[in-house]
C-alpha cells in the first residue's frame, strides 16, 4: 500500500465552513441538497434503467439523461456510507461529488468497506479558508488509493487518438481527440505559429499540417532525479509507464530544478519551468486553467520593489491576472505554497494550495 502524507494545519476547513457567512450557508445547503437528492434516487440493483430513471426524472423536474446519471452515481457511493456522511456536510461541490462516483464506480464491492475510510480521510481541508476540491483535486487524492485496491483496474486517462472527418459542398471539417498531453503541444504549436506569422489559430494550424510554418516550443516533463524508475509528471497528470518511456525518448534537455531568482522582469526559463511544476494551473480560487495558458505573475509587483524570485511569482491566467492587476484581489504565499485571497470589495478571505509535485518541496523531491 502507498503511503500518502498530507502536511495539515491545525486550523485547517473549507472555506464554505464559515458559520458567520450567509453566502457560505447558501452554499453549503446546495451542496447538502444535491447529494440529498442523489440519496433520494438511489435504484434496486435489479431496477429496470428506463422505468427508475424516468420516474426519477419526473419526480425530480430533471431530463432523463441527468436522473440516470445521479441514479448510477447514488448506487455507486451508497457502497461508502461515511463517505456520504462527509458529502452531507455540503463541503463538496455537484462537479467533485460526481467525479468520486466515476472514480470509485470500479471498486468490487467486497472492498467497497476497507476504501470508504480510506476515501474520507484524504478528502480533508490542509490549510484554514480552503476552497472546495475541484474534480481534478478530487481525481489527484483518489486515483492513487484506488488503484493501491484494485491495482488490476488503475485508472488513467483514455489514451485513445481518434480522427473523424466530415465533408460537405465547400468545405472539411476535422475533429481530432488526442491524450492530454499531445493536445497541450499542439495547442503550444499552433499559439505560436500564430503569433510568428500573425494568422489566426485555424490558419496557424493548416500551416502547420501543410509544413509551411518553422517552428519549436518547450514541453517541460518533470520527474524525480534520484529514482530512474520514477513515472513522469506533466500538464498536471502522472504518465502511465507507456506514456513514460514514449515521452522519455523526445527530451532533449534536463535540468534540475529549485527555488532561484534573477535580476531582470522576466522570469528564466528554469523559473519558468519550476513555477509550472509547482502550481500546475492558475492560483486564483476555483481556477484551473493550466499552466501553459497562464501568465507568470509577480505577487508583490516588480516596480513596486517586488523581485523575480520563484517565492514571489506564481500563475495566473489572463483574466484573474487583469483583476488582481486591477486591484480587485489582494494575494498573499506562504512557505508552504498555499495563497491567501483576500477582497477588496467585502474583505471575504478564501485560501488555494499548489497542486504540482513541487508544490511543498523536500530535497528528496527535487525533481528534474
Amino acid at each position: 500500500m502507498t503511503t500518502r502524507i498530507r502536511r495539515i494545519h491545525p486550523d485547517a476547513c473549507w472555506i464554505l465552513a464559515n458559520e458567520h457567512d450567509e453566502l457560505a450557508a447558501v452554499g453549503r445547503d446546495a451542496n447538502r441538497i444535491h447529494v440529498q437528492r442523489i440519496q433520494a434516487a438511489t435504484p434496486v440493483a435489479d431496477a429496470f434503467i428506463a422505468d427508475h430513471s424516468t420516474c426519477i426524472a419526473a419526480r425530480l423536474g430533471l431530463s432523463n439523461y441527468h436522473a440516470e446519471k445521479i441514479s448510477f452515481e447514488a448506487l455507486v457511493l451508497a457502497q461508502f456510507p461515511t463517505l456520504m456522511e462527509l458529502l452531507l456536510t455540503g463541503m463538496y461541490l455537484p462537479s467533485s461529488v460526481s467525479r468520486l462516483a466515476e472514480l470509485l464506480a470500479c471498486i468490487p464491492e467486497d472492498l467497497a468497506a476497507a476504501l470508504d475510510l480510506d476515501v474520507t480521510d484524504c478528502l480533508g481541508p490542509t490549510v484554514p479558508n480552503q476552497y472546495p476540491l475541484t474534480p481534478a483535486q478530487i481525481s489527484a487524492r483518489i486515483l492513487p488509493i484506488v488503484n493501491d485496491y484494485c491495482p488490476e483496474n488503475r485508472l488513467s486517462e483514455p489514451p485513445e487518438t481518434h480522427l473523424h472527418i466530415k465533408r460537405s459542398e465547400n468545405s472539411t471539417t476535422f475533429c481530432l481527440s488526442v491524450p492530454l498531453l499531445e493536445g497541450q503541444a499542439i495547442e503550444k504549436l499552433i499559439a505560436t505559429t500564430a503569433r510568428t506569422h500573425n494568422v489566426s489559430a485555424a490558419e496557424a494550424l493548416v500551416l502547420l499540417i501543410m509544413g509551411n510554418a518553422d517552428v519549436s516550443i518547450t514541453l517541460n516533463l518533470f520527474r524525480h532525479a534520484d529514482n530512474p524508475d520514477a513515472p513522469l509528471v506533466a500538464a498536471g497528470t502522472i504518465l502511465d509507464e507507456q506514456s513514460t518511456k514514449k515521452w522519455l525518448d523526445k527530451v532533449t534537455h534536463t535540468r534540475t530544478l529549485a527555488p532561484s531568482g534573477t535580476s531582470s522582469y522576466s522570469p528564466t526559463a528554469a523559473q519558468r519551468a519550476y513555477i509550472e511544476a509547482r502550481d500546475v494551473h492558475c492560483r486564483f480560487p476555483g481556477c484551473s486553467v493550466p499552466a501553459y495558458r497562464c501568465d507568470i505573475d509577480h505577487i508583490h509587483r516588480y516596480d513596486g520593489g517586488g523581485p523575480t524570485h520563484t517565492d514571489n511569482l506564481h500563475l495566473l491566467c489572463r483574466h484573474h491576472h487583469k483583476l488582481k492587476t486591477a486591484g480587485a484581489w489582494d494575494v498573499t504565499r506562504y512557505p508552504d505554497s498555499s495563497e491567501t485571497w483576500s477582497s477588496i470589495n467585502d474583505g471575504h478571505t478564501v485560501t488555494t494550495v499548489a497542486d504540482g509535485p513541487l508544490a511543498r518541496p523536500t530535497f528528496a523531491q527535487r525533481l528534474r
